[in-house]
C-alpha cells in the first residue's frame, strides 16, 4: 500500500516496476549500486532485477512470460 499510495506509484499511472522499466533496468540497477557502495546493505539489488538487467529484460516481459 505504501509503494501504491504514499511514493507517488498510483497503480493507474503504472505502478513502481512499470516506471523502473521505464527508465531502463540497467540505469535502475546503476542508480541501486551506487546506494548500496554509500548506504550499506539495506540498498541491496533484488536478484531478480540484477538478472533483468543484465539480461536486457523487463519486468513487463517478465510478468507476461508468468502467466
Amino acid at each position: 500500500m505504501v509503494w501504491t499510495a504514499g511514493y507517488g506509484f498510483p497503480r493507474h499511472l503504472g505502478g513502481p516496476m512499470f516506471h523502473a522499466d521505464t527508465l531502463g533496468l540497467p540505469n535502475v540497477l546503476a542508480r541501486i549500486e551506487a546506494y548500496h557502495a554509500r548506504l550499506g546493505h539495506y540498498w541491496t539489488p533484488s536478484p531478480l532485477l540484477v538478472r533483468l538487467a543484465k539480461e536486457g529484460g523487463s519486468f513487463q516481459a517478465y510478468d507476461a512470460s508468468r502467466s
